[in-house]
């Protein structure tokens, strides 16, 4: 299992406003992270449910901000990539990563 280093907000624009999530960064490559769920069994630690891939649709204003300027589909925070569009969204359901609850602004 591989630990998170940092974890910062994300201005995400959704098909029906905007979104606060939380954003990784794993092997170069940035990721969205709608949900997290205690990390058995490392006490303290989190684990996201899902990680949603950003590509070139994001824009970094700094570290703790980055505009999703592209709607994102509401479905991807569920866990559906909506059909037809697997190509444009990389979503890995239960990643082998985690993250000290410390790291983690609520």
């Amino acid at each position: 299992m591989q630990h998170v280093q940092r974890v910062w907000k994300t201005a995400v624009l959704v098909e029906d406003g905007i979104y606060d999530v939380d954003t990784i960064e794993v092997g170069g490559a940035r990721w969205l992270v709608p949900e997290w769920v205690e990390a058995n069994p490392r006490p303290g630690c989190s684990m996201p449910v899902r990680v949603i891939g950003l590509t070139e649709r994001y824009q970094a204003i700094d570290w703790n901000l980055v505009w999703v300027g592209v709607p994102v589909p509401k479905s991807l925070f569920e866990g559906h990539t909506p059909p037809g569009q697997e190509a444009k969204y990389v979503v890995v359901e239960r990643p082998a990563l985690f993250v000290d609850n410390a790291g983690l602004v609520h």
